[in-house]
């Protein structure tokens, strides 16, 4: 049983692998982490920003 749950933690920590394809060609940016590009969107891996219309608030005020 032990040895099995420390597979399964093994398992857990290996990061899923991705398609990874190389592109090129011109590029606009959408917001922080998507770029438009001839046939689609291209989202960042790993990037977490700010969408273009998300606002932020402090202490009540935007």
């Amino acid at each position: 049983m032990k040895r099995i749950c420390l597979i399964a933690l093994g398992l857990a920590l290996v990061p899923a692998s991705g398609q990874a394809q190389t592109i090129s060609g011109p590029a606009a940016a959408l917001d922080g982490d998507t770029l438009a590009m001839t046939g689609g969107h291209v989202r960042l891996f790993g990037i977490d920003a700010v969408e273009g219309e998300q606002t932020c608030d402090r202490a009540g005020q935007a």
